[in-house]
């Protein structure tokens, strides 16, 4: 036999072996895809997520006419209200927003907000008063946001919250007392390695056998018999407690995030048990005018419960950075209560804020009702309203849902520079907007330093136990239905009326 005709043999061979090498990566991605899908699947049984179905409320944020003001309104479906037209939960300290249509408020504000953040081990820069210098070079778990520098990805890590279903609970006649929720915690998948590599991976890809996102999930809750570690992370300058949930946080997640190898990184999930307590500006709890019937919490928000932000007041500054951000969105400025209706800046000396359900008919009146005996919020203190001129009080039983919920003004909120990150590319503005900004909102003789936009809110009733009841967040109480209907819940469409006007000075650490 000739050289040749086995030399052809030989190619015929090796072209017969290429093919299935050639499609082995491909079936290697699938094999991953459908693995994870699945486990995610048996993850998320029994559940239902949280968030908008439809496109966001914020689609038409930049339509000239919220740049004017709306008289307040008597008439809650009349589009001259001032009312609520985007609700914000950020499960994930400075990750992005979970969009809803209603929202149920907790002691700690909205319910589900900033109850996660991620964590660097190193030394942190801030400490609580008093704090021992030989303390101060220790390392600590500390907390990363968008203000870091190197950590402006965070942008589009996108959490997802999934809490029981209790109709497939019903449906399915199951009871699973460890059944606390899951959060979905989704980031880019991004192609790295050598160039073989990112190859397979962009055509992978390409042909959608692989996810343009990966994602990890854990918790909302620890389960009851749980091993997750209770450890110190520093916000700021205090040092609350946090469960470690390091264990479910990928390798491939950390290199999204280009944080080294060697560098200790790590969620923590908030402890109902160890949520911090609010003063300086929040109110004080007690009895007297002015006061709460709770000493407001926080689990990992910079400072109070509740960011409301006015649109009109954010088209104002978009305005002035045109030239050098075209698109200023209001997502930049985080807020959980996005309202239409007030002019530019007029929330700037609200002291109390009363949201009105949308299906609730405003008829002001004066009731005698002890504030103890009432399911409602009490009335505020005996201010005329400047622009009512009554304070509307509503008695309900308590298994009725209350018709309004109210809120205290803490302060304004004091910009930092984390709106010079833009949301949607994760690019940070070396100056805007916060030098604009600067140059004109500095208005609080509290901090003259900083500018001001928008303001911190304090519920002025605890609100409902989710995530703070108990030492895991669970209920004992079975009776869903009538659960439901004792929320304290706002919602997109709902009216705000201001109780009472004032200056506010911010009283810092």
């Amino acid at each position: 036999m000739s050289l040749i005709p086995r030399l052809e043999n030989l190619f015929d061979h090796a072209r017969l072996l290429a093919y299935p090498l050639c499609l082995l990566p491909i079936f290697l991605l699938l094999w991953t895809k459908v693995k994870h899908q699945k486990q995610l699947r048996t993850a998320l049984r029994g559940c239902k997520k949280l968030g908008l179905h439809g496109s966001s409320n914020l689609s038409d944020e930049y339509h000239p006419k919220y740049t004017k003001s709306n008289p307040d309104s008597l008439d809650a479906t009349s589009t001259e209200a001032w009312k609520i037209k985007a609700l914000f939960v950020y499960p994930i300290k400075s990750c992005a927003a979970v969009e809803l249509d209603t929202a149920d408020i907790s002691s700690t504000g909205l319910t589900w907000d900033r109850q996660f953040c991620f964590a660097e081990y190193t030394v942190p820069t801030q400490f609580p008063t008093g704090t021992p210098d030989s303390e101060k070079k220790k390392p600590r778990w500390t907390f990363r946001t968008l203000r870091k520098p190197g950590y402006e990805s965070l942008v589009h890590v996108r959490p997802e919250i999934w809490v029981p279903d209790p109709q497939y609970a019903r449906m399915n006649h199951i009871s699973d007392p460890n059944l606390a929720g899951v959060l979905v915690i989704n980031y880019p998948n991004i192609p790295r390695g050598t160039l073989p590599t990112r190859l397979v991976h962009q055509t992978g890809q390409l042909l959608h056998l692989m996810p343009k996102e990966s994602s990890f999930h854990v918790p909302l809750l620890p389960p009851k018999q749980h091993t997750y570690p209770l450890e110190p992370v520093s916000i700021w300058k205090e040092i609350p407690f946090g469960y470690n949930y390091g264990r479910h946080v990928p390798a491939e997640f950390k290199a999204y995030l280009k944080i080294p190898d060697t560098t200790p990184f790590t969620l923590f999930r908030a402890s109902p048990a160890h949520y911090r307590e609010v003063y300086r500006n929040a109110p004080r709890r007690g009895p007297a005018p002015g006061q709460v019937p709770y000493q407001p919490i926080v689990a990992f928000p910079d400072s109070y419960p509740v960011h409301l932000l006015n649109l009109a007041s954010v088209r104002d500054v978009a305005g002035r950075v045109k030239s050098t951000i075209p698109h200023l969105s209001a997502g930049r400025f985080r807020p959980n209560i996005l309202i239409t209706g007030p002019a530019a800046y007029d929330e700037d000396d609200w002291k109390g804020v009363r949201v009105l359900h949308r299906h609730h008919q405003k008829t002001p009146t004066i009731t005698t009702t002890p504030p103890s005996a009432a399911a409602a919020p009490p009335p505020p203190p005996a201010k005329a309203n400047p622009k009512n001129g009554e304070l509307a009080a509503a008695a309900a039983e308590p298994s009725d849902p209350p018709s309004s919920v109210d809120f205290h003004t803490a302060c304004h909120t004091l910009r930092c520079r984390l709106p010079n990150v833009d949301p949607l590319t994760g690019i940070r503005h070396p100056s805007e907007p916060d030098r604009t900004l600067k140059s004109f909102r500095c208005i609080d003789r509290g901090d003259e330093r900083n500018a001001a936009l928008g303001l911190q809110l304090v519920p002025a009733r605890p609100g409902n136990r989710h995530e703070e009841s108990g030492t895991d967040g669970r209920k004992e109480d079975d009776d869903d239905d009538d659960d439901e209907k004792a929320k304290m819940k706002i919602a997109v469409g709902d009216e705000i009326e201001v109780l009472d006007r004032g200056e506010l000075v911010y009283v810092r650490y």
